[in-house]
């Protein structure tokens, strides 16, 4: 009974040992005397432009620091998320990482890391987002503040070349009834993450729609159709720079090259007219334009029936928007002209508001009387 009965009391104080041991274990890997609370900093640091593609690597460091007044020591698990939104909401995680800390009251650190992008990552810019403890391992006094996001935005391009957005070309026809002619077209084109093409056409004037796709190594197929003639074209996309051949439903066919005009394409004397939608009146007009340069500038001047004044404004080539404005002497008449490619055909057609009080706006048309004056 003796023997028994001290074997028993034996054991109990074996388990309250057991127990002791195992409690402060616990305690000491979430907040050794006292409470924790850990807060965050990210910085993206490379690469340095904050752009890449998808499957490229990303460098960022993430300052942890501890507010609390107790020791944290264990595991720290942190989350690595983009988001659409500047505030981090909507986080799609990217990476799970964890670090080893020992942190005292008021200490800091930073981790520094660099980790690859998936290939499947889509476009877009991007909100960096760090969760610390994001399994809250150390029972914090406030997890509210475990989340950064980063000042800098992540821009991550299509794997594709991008030839997406405004792309003018010159079609140039060496077979068929229109062998020795060119075809103008402007295309507006979206590009998906699988590297399909979409969006819409103007050729010669006309409006259209546009399909393809663009290939990794820049291997372009693209099919325009306008005014009932379907245009295919296979090429390659070098630097924003597509050349190939095309094929025309009409019996055409011939070359394909990046860019619509020159510098000085549309320096010239045009003669026309003006119709004033309030009115229905027609008046005739000749605008002169002196000077293009590089930048798109353009200077020169309009006439009609009420004098000469001289205009300024500007010009984008590669989508065919022309905008000038003139200046009277107390007053100030306005002229927005946007066109596509049917101005490189020596025409310009558009709309104006005139802001003199008399006529609100119209249209005018414009053909090229005299060559090029440069």
């Amino acid at each position: 009974m003796r023997s028994s009965h001290r074997s028993s009391i034996g054991k109990q104080k074996s388990a309250m040992v057991m127990m002791d041991t195992l409690e402060s274990r616990r305690l000491l890997s979430a907040a050794a005397g006292g409470t924790v609370d850990l807060t965050a900093a990210l910085n993206l640091t490379s690469p340095s432009s904050f752009t890449i593609k998808p499957g490229d690597a990303v460098s960022f460091s993430i300052n942890v620091a501890n507010d609390g007044s107790g020791t944290a020591k264990g595991s720290m698990k942190s989350t690595i998320s983009t988001s659409a939104n500047s505030d981090g909401s909507d986080a799609t995680t990217l990476w799970k990482v964890s670090n080893g800390i020992i942190f005292g009251a008021d200490a800091s650190l930073t981790f520094n890391y660099t980790l690859k992008t998936s290939r499947k990552m889509m476009p877009g810019v991007y909100y960096i987002v760090a969760d610390i403890d994001s399994n809250n391992k150390f029972h914090e006094t406030d997890t509210t503040n475990n989340v950064s996001v980063a000042p800098q935005t992540l821009t991550v391009q299509s794997l594709y070349p991008s030839v997406a957005g405004n792309s003018a070309l010159t079609l140039s026809n060496t077979k068929g009834a229109n062998k020795g002619s060119t075809t103008n077209m402007v295309l507006e084109m979206a590009e998906s993450a699988t590297g399909a093409l979409s969006g819409t056409a103007t050729v010669n004037g006309n409006p259209g729609a546009v399909s393809g796709s663009v290939s990794l190594t820049g291997a372009l197929t693209l099919q325009i159709t306008s005014g009932g003639v379907t245009y295919k074209i296979k090429g390659t996309d070098k630097n924003n720079n597509i050349t190939g051949k095309f094929t025309s439903s009409n019996g055409g066919g011939g070359t394909v090259a990046t860019g619509v005009g020159s510098v000085g394409t549309l320096e010239g004397t045009y003669q026309g007219t003006e119709t004033s939608d309030a009115t229905g009146t027609t008046k005739d007009i000749t605008l002169f334009i002196a000077t293009e340069d590089t930048a798109g500038n353009i200077t020169g001047s309009i006439t009609d029936s009420t004098g000469t004044y001289d205009i300024y404004g500007t010009y984008a080539e590669a989508t065919g928007d022309l905008n000038f404005s003139l200046t009277a002497t107390g007053t100030s008449t306005s002229y927005t002209v946007n066109f596509m490619a049917h101005a490189f055909d020596g025409g310009i057609s558009g709309n104006y508001v005139d802001e003199i009080g008399n006529d609100p706006g119209g249209t005018f048309n414009v053909s090229e009387d005299v060559g090029p004056t440069s």
